[in-house]
């Protein structure tokens, strides 16, 4: 099996980082290349980088997986449709020295670095979730979330779709994230953020994306 590491740029390096160093996933793999229709380079860190069309002509969905190693929602939603409609799929991959209560569940495309997952989470398809990151049981993240450095997110949560979770941020128990919605920096979440909010400061005060914002679609 192929595995195609999808972006070339540091993200993907540091995630090609930690999957030579987890054994058992380096030895699941052939081969690791990268993958992006924007960089326009043959080879980085050194290692190949193909397209898109270039990596589906040489291997059939049998033969190649992916891991999306981009670091915002919309970004990974549609490079995650783009692999599902060419009839490909992707892997999960979570760090070794994760801590994951036996009972959570991933979706496909899932990507957890070494953080603390507790009782009955559910992380959703083409999610992402960066180190040191902490998630309380029974909190659902749902797709093509972003969960960044050191974060805290209390239990009973849910996170909707294509949230975004910046570094150092905490959410308290019981909250609602909505679709879209962008939790900033260092941001403490007392009260739920509504679809396509952003949510910043310490109570965290929820207001409507600019259309400027490069998390927006």
């Amino acid at each position: 099996m192929i595995l195609g590491l999808f972006g070339a740029g540091g993200a993907g390096k540091s995630l090609y980082d930690c999957i030579i160093r987890d054994k058992k996933s380096a030895e699941a793999y052939e081969q690791i290349v990268f993958v992006d229709d924007v960089i326009g380079v043959e080879e980085t860190y050194g290692v190949k980088v193909y397209t898109f069309a270039q990596i589906t002509e040489m291997y059939t969905n049998q033969e190649l997986k992916f891991l999306i190693a981009l670091g915002t929602p919309d970004a990974r939603e549609k490079i995650f449709r783009k692999i599902k409609d060419a009839g490909y799929s992707l892997a999960v991959w979570i760090s070794p020295d994760a801590d994951i209560s036996p009972t959570a569940q991933f979706g496909e495309g899932a990507l957890v670095f070494d953080t603390y997952i507790d009782a009955d989470v559910v992380v959703g398809h083409n999610t992402l979730i960066y180190k040191n990151a902490i998630v309380g049981h029974d909190t659902v993240i749902k797709e093509h979330c972003v969960i960044s450095v050191n974060t805290f997110v209390g239990g009973h949560c849910q996170i909707d779709e294509n949230a975004y979770i910046g570094p150092c941020a905490a959410v308290r128990d019981q909250i609602h994230i909505g679709k879209r919605a962008l939790v900033g920096l260092n941001a403490a979440v007392y009260k739920d953020v509504p679809d396509d909010f952003t949510a910043i400061g310490n109570p965290a005060k929820a207001m409507p994306k600019s259309k400027g914002d490069m998390f927006s679609k």
